[in-house]
């Protein structure tokens, strides 16, 4: 009868440690959903956006008619998506 309970606490042992590690797995490997979960209110650092409800969109025109057709006297530097222009808003 020994050898009979051997072999099944062994089994039961084995059956957790499997479920434990497929737990573990699962909870590393998966990526947090709770966290940022909506990520139009947040940028990739993580830290909540600003309200954009008084953002103005401008046309191309309006851009070129700003920097001076981008001129390379308004070239400010390189930003992470390219060229920064200093301009001059009217309205």
């Amino acid at each position: 009868m020994s050898d009979i309970l051997a072999v099944a606490l062994g089994g039961a042992a084995g059956g957790l440690a499997l479920v434990g590690a497929i737990t573990l797995i699962v909870v590393i490997c998966l990526p947090h959903r709770g966290r940022n979960s909506d990520s139009s209110e947040s940028n990739s650092s993580g830290q909540a956006l600003p309200d954009m409800q008084g953002a103005t969109c401008m046309t191309l025109e309006e851009l070129r008619s700003a920097t001076n057709n981008f001129s390379s006297s308004n070239l400010v530097g390189h930003g992470m998506f390219g060229e920064v222009y200093n301009g001059l808003l009217h309205g």
